[in-house]
């Protein structure tokens, strides 16, 4: 696995959708802090 990134220390201000799912990054692959992209089961 890919050396994880240290995401901002700052809370996050997300705008979100009505009846979505989010799903929070918890990795810190992701290349788009706070929300999950995948990025933690790609080879």
């Amino acid at each position: 696995m890919k050396k994880p990134t240290i995401p901002q220390k700052d809370p996050y201000k997300v705008k979100v959708e009505k009846d979505k799912t989010y799903f929070w990054c918890v990795c810190g692959l992701t290349q788009k802090q706070p929300i999950c992209d995948g990025s933690h089961s790609k080879p």
